[in-house]
C-alpha cells in the first residue's frame, strides 16, 4: 500500500492512553491519524515506513510537515488503535494475538517482518473485519517525550 497524503481517522479503543510530544525528523508530512515512530539512528519520530529502522510509539495527532530534521515536534498518542491489515500471505489471524506486528507503511501492519526490511510497530491486541488493533504501551518511547 502506498504512505498517506492526508488525513486518517483511525478507530482506537477505550484505553487509558497518553498524547505526548518529541522531536520530529524533518521533510517528511505528518498527518493525524498515521502510525508514528522513532528513528532508531537519530531518536526523532518519523511517519512508519517499511524502509526505515524504527520502532513503533503511536499515531500522530497533528497534520504539519518539519521543514528542518529535528527543529520541531510532533505530538503523538499511544494506545491500541485499528490499522490496516496486510494481504496474502503476511494477513495476521486470530492466532498473531500477543505477537508483535509489523509496518508496511504508515497505516498498514503485517504478520513478518519480511525478511527483516520491515520494522517492528507494536503488539497484536485483536483483529476483526476492518483490520488490526495494534497496541502501543509506551515502552519505547524517545527520552525527552512530554506530555
Amino acid at each position: 500500500m502506498a504512505q498517506l497524503s492526508n488525513d486518517r481517522n483511525t478507530p482506537e479503543l477505550a484505553t487509558p492512553d497518553s498524547t505526548l510530544s518529541a522531536g520530529a525528523a524533518g521533510a517528511h508530512p505528518f498527518y493525524f491519524g498515521q502510525m508514528v515512530g522513532i528513528g532508531l539512528d537519530d531518536g526523532l519520530i518519523k511517519p512508519f515506513s517499511a524502509s526505515m529502522v524504527m520502532k513503533g510509539v503511536g499515531v500522530s495527532q497533528e497534520t504539519k510537515t518539519v521543514t528542518v530534521h529535528g527543529s520541531g515536534t510532533i505530538q503523538f498518542k499511544t494506545g491500541i488503535f485499528r490499522f490496516d491489515n496486510s494481504s496474502s500471505d503476511d494477513a495476521i489471524a486470530n492466532k498473531d494475538k500477543g505477537n508483535f506486528c509489523f509496518g508496511s507503511d504508515d497505516h498498514t501492519v503485517a504478520k513478518t517482518s519480511a525478511t527483516s526490511t520491515r520494522s517492528r510497530a507494536g503488539w497484536v491486541h485483536s483483529i476483526d473485519s476492518l483490520g488490526v488493533w495494534v497496541k502501543f504501551d509506551g515502552t519505547t518511547l524517545p527520552s525527552g517525550s512530554t506530555p
